[in-house]
């Protein structure tokens, strides 16, 4: 837990237009005693962050800051987005001498310098080693973070990414439009590209640089299990992966992966490995096949006619 505190003293006029948020927290105006912060636990604050948020915009008004005071909403100092809030932000971990778990702090508080809180895009968002989140939360925190690379393990561990490089976005975009041109050719698959999240059999979700799914079961989705994560392994998976083996896009993890969709039903996984101009080929069960010095990857019977050109695709 972690503490809710107003900073400075809000007026009884601005109190009052925070009770309906307050009551959606399960809160009340008596409970807000200013010198004894008041503790909110990590469930209710990644449940409740639209309510958070509107909390703290209606704190700003007694603050009488400026402009360039104003205050964001903020996690480890990167900010969620504009608006004239207090503060919202979830706390880095804490010195080994004082370990406390992540949590999140509301305050009306002037905004930091620019100079002191830089945004880094390529840099991981950062999150407590012990938090765990249910996919519902998950979802929750990529709407708030859409500019974030972001994958959930089946223990419920955040997985932050960074963007790629432009040679692996060039591939990968060739590998994209090589599987979309197989699914429009016929009626029986779906393709999905490399931003799109799955929620695995196991809890986990995860994005494959590309996929394909049977038409039949995505159809059978309903409209919101197709707005969200939708709730299934695809039949064929495709990850690509980097020249360096270290972070989350090296051979070492994406094994994991792929091992993640075998054990979760994936009929055909094609991890590729462009600096060794290789391929792992991962069928539903047993170990993977290792292919060297190919031009044509064929995926088989469950997949009719569906060949990967790979000199494209290693071309970039």
């Amino acid at each position: 837990m972690r503490y809710f505190s107003f900073q400075p003293i809000v007026p009884e006029w601005q109190q009052r237009e925070t009770i309906n948020v307050l009551d959606a927290l399960d809160l009340s105006l008596s409970e807000l005693d200013r010198e004894q912060p008041l503790s909110i636990p990590v469930a209710i604050q990644l449940e409740a962050y639209p309510q958070l948020r509107t909390l703290a915009w209606h704190l700003h008004g007694a603050t009488g800051a400026t402009t360039d005071q104003r205050p964001q909403l903020q996690s480890h100092g990167r900010h969620f987005g504009g608006g004239t809030g207090g503060t919202l932000s979830l706390d880095p971990p804490y010195p080994e001498t004082t370990p406390r778990p992540g949590v999140m702090t509301i305050s009306a508080s002037p905004r930091p310098p620019e100079a002191t809180t830089p945004f880094d895009a390529l840099a991981p968002l950062r999150f407590p080693a012990d938090l765990r989140l249910t996919p519902e939360q998950f979802a929750l925190l990529c709407a708030e973070n859409r500019e974030a690379v972001l994958e959930l393990a089946a223990d419920g561990q955040v997985l932050a990414m960074t963007p790629t490089g432009s040679e692996t976005g060039a591939r990968n975009i060739e590998l994209a439009f090589q599987l979309q041109r197989y699914a429009r050719s016929g009626s029986t698959w779906k393709a999905f590209d490399s931003s799109t999240g799955f929620r695995l059999p196991d809890d986990s979700v995860l994005s494959p640089d590309a996929s394909l799914v049977r038409l039949d079961r995505w159809l059978a989705l309903t409209p919101e299990q197709r707005r969200s994560f939708a709730p299934l392994c695809p039949d064929l998976v495709v990850e690509m992966a980097s020249p360096s083996d270290e972070g989350p896009r090296g051979l070492t993890a994406l094994r994991r992966k792929m091992a993640t969709y075998q054990a979760n039903g994936a009929c055909l996984g094609w991890l590729l490995i462009p600096h060794q101009q290789a391929v792992e080929v991962w069928s539903a069960s047993g170990d993977p096949q290792r292919l060297e010095g190919i031009a044509v990857l064929e995926a088989g019977a469950e997949f009719p006619h569906l060949q990967l050109h790979l000199e494209e695709i290693w071309a970039g």
